[in-house]
């Protein structure tokens, strides 16, 4: 980002306004969190499987056009983004979308093998050899 000045504001990158949006994902889930005590609303006391539904659902909203055209504009005259370069950001994010939905797939392995199979008082086998194990497959 490029540092505002009283007369020229803020200038952020895609990936800039991307996070923003995301840690306020986070923001939002700790403060609407219905909890007895608050420190259950923090990161800790909540599921990992969890834990980024908040911020990925509002990071979400970067690929709504409508969203950014009333977030963003031109620096000089104002003008929305053009909606070629909106299809195109919206494009980019299908670049190598199988290669990390196998990512997912293979914490999804993992998680299920460790639940299932892994003995956690096993002296033979470690929680990184199922690891190995579930990457080979």
């Amino acid at each position: 980002a490029e540092p505002h000045t009283p007369t020229k504001p803020p200038l952020l990158t895609f990936p800039e306004v991307y996070n923003i949006f995301h840690c306020f994902g986070y923001g939002l889930r700790i403060a609407l969190t219905c909890a007895e005590h608050t420190a259950v609303s923090r990161s800790h006391g909540i599921e990992w499987d969890a834990i980024e539904v908040p911020s990925k659902l509002l990071s979400k909203f970067c690929y709504h056009r409508e969203t950014i055209q009333m977030v963003s504009g031109h620096v000089d005259t104002g003008a929305p983004l053009p909606d070629c370069m909106f299809d195109k950001l919206v494009a980019s994010t299908r670049i190598m979308a199988a290669t990390n939905l196998l990512k997912q797939l293979e914490f999804s392995a993992l998680d299920m093998a460790l639940h299932h199979q892994y003995d956690p008082y096993s002296t033979t086998e470690t929680i990184f050899d199922v690891k190995d194990q579930v990457a080979e497959r």
